[in-house]
């Protein structure tokens, strides 16, 4: 088992001095197909020029943005890389948007396996866990699949940082709820993620229930664009509240300034 590579590797999406993560994502339209803010390749490779710059820790990338960015991440330094190893047909950006399946029936697999990530230059596993499917043997076939791919990636030295989320009509309207959060955390620890991408839920003591909870770094997803002053807020809180950091995608490249938006982020994550 490489559990000494999956450390190291873990260890480049740290900052150095503060221990903590700002994590920029940008793999959307592996799943959403073309998403204002990255819709060509001058402005993708642009973008991930801007977040290397302003001193980011990681960037989640689609293998054909590793690609894209082959020249730029090359380079000496800079962030670590997580690489979007699955794909799912419930997500779509909006002139895609008929051809969006609901949680009945969606499905999600992956598609790149940790041996070709490695080969990629990834430092890391990027995996969905969607829990609260109305089929329970829906459910428990996600699990499964998350587990068996932590064990397979951690054979090769790859750590894997899991989004778990509830989703599901059972679950609609409540997403973001405490108890949500925290039960999606703890299955994903429990199956051996090595990091947590999850919703925020509502409060910093909220989060940092689910913080003490489970074993494993937390990071927190910034989801649709909003007025910037409340993501700052909301990224302060997430500092408090005792998590690594924070993975922010739209608020970043959808953002009316996005350097004044990478700037910002830095200051609160990563340099109180």
């Amino acid at each position: 088992m490489g559990e000494l590579g999956t450390r190291r590797r873990l260890a480049r999406f740290a900052d150095g001095a503060t221990g903590r993560s700002l994590v920029i994502a940008l793999s959307h339209g592996m799943l959403m197909g073309r998403v204002p803010g990255l819709a060509g390749v001058e402005e993708r490779v642009g973008l991930v020029e801007r977040a290397v710059r302003a001193g980011v820790t990681g960037l989640i990338l689609s293998p054909g943005q590793l690609r894209e960015c082959a020249d730029l991440l090359a380079q000496p330094g800079g962030p670590g890389v997580w690489l979007t190893v699955g794909w799912t047909n419930l997500w779509r950006s909006d002139e895609a948007a008929d051809l969006a399946h609901d949680y009945a029936d969606g499905t999600y697999r992956e598609v790149v396996d940790p041996k070709t990530a490695v080969a990629l230059g990834a430092d890391g596993c990027h995996v969905y866990l969607l829990l609260g499917a109305t089929d329970p043997q829906v459910e428990a076939d996600d699990v499964a699949r998350v587990a068996t791919y932590v064990q397979r990636a951690h054979e090769y030295g790859m750590p894997v940082l899991v989004e778990a989320m509830v989703r599901g009509p059972r679950a609609a309207g409540a997403e973001r709820a405490p108890g949500h959060v925290a039960f999606a955390a703890r299955i994903a620890a429990e199956v051996g993620a090595d990091m947590l991408k999850l919703e925020y839920p509502g409060s910093a003591d909220a989060l940092a229930g689910v913080v003490a909870d489970v074993a494993v770094p937390v990071l927190v997803l910034g989801g649709s664009k909003r007025p910037f002053d409340e993501v700052r807020a909301e990224a302060t809180d997430v500092v408090r509240a005792g998590a690594q950091g924070v993975v922010y995608g739209r608020n970043v490249f959808q953002a009316d300034d996005p350097d004044r938006a990478l700037a910002d982020l830095v200051e609160v994550v990563l340099d109180n």
